[in-house]
Parts: structure tokens; C-alpha cells; sequence
């Protein structure tokens, strides 16, 4: 299902603006940790990334974080890996912008920026309590764009840190176009993508 899917996702997604030569794509996936299983799975990813067949590069992106480097967890995806489909580090960048995130300067990297079409995962976090759903968010998966390890800091006031980070990247509530896409994925049912566009 997910291969049929990815063929005409951007016609039956709307998206046929962003999937263009000239665009490059930044997916930032959500592994908090390769060894859970609440993060999208490898055929999710192929799905997204097909769906961008078009698009000059496509970086999958993540920061480090406690539990270990970018790259390494990044590995649970490396049937994705190509020249145009690129693992991506944001800790390590060095072309950054500084960016204001709860009156603390963050150096954000720059495929965060435009022209880059920012793609967030939805990131299943945690049981809100017995018996209840797994919580997360598209939004809250950006937090993970913050490039050193010790994020939880933001979480007290996380919508505040989320805003400032769209805000920063030229992606304000007021500018962001919002698509949610859903796809049954075997671990995952009803992931949902956001596609923060131009």
C-alpha cells in the first residue's frame, strides 16, 4: 500500500508545487531511539521520500540527543540512503542562523530555512497516563532542530520554544501551510505528516 501511495502522493496530496528540480526537501523523522518502536518505520520514510521523486536532494534530518548521535539512529533508514537522499546531521552544521528560542540564542542549521521544504514526522512520545493514547506532535518534533542534547529545558514552556523556532525559520502559524497526510504504517496506524510549506 505504501509503494501505490508514494506514486501519486503529490497529486493526491496537493503537493505537486513543492515536488520540483529546484526544491530541496529536510524530513526530520522524530528517532528519539532506534531500539523503540515510536518513531515512523523504514516504509513510511520510503513512502515520503518517493513522494519527492522530483526534488533535487532530500536530507533526513536529526540532532543529538541523550540517548545518542544523529547518524546512528539515523541508520534505522539507511535503505533510504542515495546521492539525493542524504542523512543529515543538525548538531554538526556549520552554516547556521542564529535564532532566539525562549530569549536564548540557538544556532539553528540552515536546511532549516527557505528554500528548504520542511517536513516534520509525527513523533509518538509517551503514555499520558494507564490506559490511555500515545501523545506527541508534528510541532513537537521540531523541537529536535535544536542541536545540542540538552533540550528538555524547553519543555516547560514548549509551545513558546516551537513558535520561536517557526518564527526563526520564516515557518509562523500565521505563514505555515498545514497539510496532514495519513498513512497506515504497520507499527505506527495513522501517522500523520505535517508539511510546513511555502
Amino acid at each position: 500500500m505504501l509503494k501505490s501511495i508514494s506514486r501519486s502522493a503529490c497529486s493526491d496530496w496537493g503537493i505537486d508545487d513543492l515536488n520540483v528540480k529546484d526544491v530541496d526537501v529536510t524530513i526530520k523523522i522524530g528517532i528519539y531511539d532506534p531500539r523503540a518502536l515510536n518513531h515512523p518505520t523504514l516504509e513510511t520514510a520510503k513512502a515520503v521520500v518517493g513522494a519527492f521523486d522530483r526534488v533535487h536532494r532530500i536530507f533526513l534530518a536529526e540532532s543529538n540527543n541523550s540517548v545518542g548521535g544523529a547518524l546512528e539512529r539515523l541508520q534505522t533508514l539507511r535503505e533510504t540512503f542515495t546521492e539525493r537522499v542524504l542523512p543529515f546531521n543538525l548538531s554538526e552544521d556549520e552554516n547556521v542562523r542564529d535564532a532566539k528560542v525562549i530569549n536564548e540564542k540557538i544556532n539553528l542549521s540552515h536546511i532549516l530555512y527557505e528554500p528548504y521544504v520542511r517536513v516534520s514526522f509525527h513523533a509518538f512520545r509517551g503514555l499520558r497516563g494507564p490506559g490511555e493514547t500515545l501523545y506527541g506532535s508534528m510541532l513537537k518534533n521540531l523541537l529536535g532542530v535544536i542541536p545540542d542534547i540538552k533540550k528538555e529545558r524547553f519543555h516547560n514552556k514548549l509551545s513558546v520554544a516551537l513558535v520561536d523556532i517557526m518564527e526563526a525559520t520564516k515557518r509562523g502559524l500565521g505563514q505555515a501551510n498545514l497539510k496532514k497526510i495519513q498513512i497506515l504504517d504497520e507499527n505506527i496506524k495513522n501517522a500523520k505528516i505535517d508539511l510546513l510549506s511555502k
